[in-house]
């Protein structure tokens, strides 16, 4: 399993921050399928929980960026969103 994992990161030239460190030992300690169905729980025990990881995957960004424009979001929405770019 690394060395499929080492072969996907190079093929598409991921780069892991030290936030993402453990990534491969959750893939290497658990299926797909069971990590998969672990996320849709958690995901769909709440509309709040559902809202940040949709955020995060549909973003892009980082987790750690995207909590940060979350939270700058939730301080001061008028400050952080640019009205001229919404059109």
């Amino acid at each position: 399993m690394r060395d499929r994992w080492k072969a996907i990161r190079e093929a598409y030239g991921l780069k892991w921050s030290r936030e993402m460190s453990y990534v491969p030992s959750i893939l290497t300690s658990q299926t797909y399928s069971s990590l998969i169905e672990k996320a849709r729980k958690v995901i769909n025990s709440s509309d709040r929980y559902r809202e940040v990881p949709e955020f995060i995957a549909l973003s892009g960004l980082r987790v750690g960026e995207a909590l940060d424009a979350i939270r700058l979001y939730h301080n001061d929405a008028e400050s952080y969103l640019n009205r001229e770019l919404m059109s």
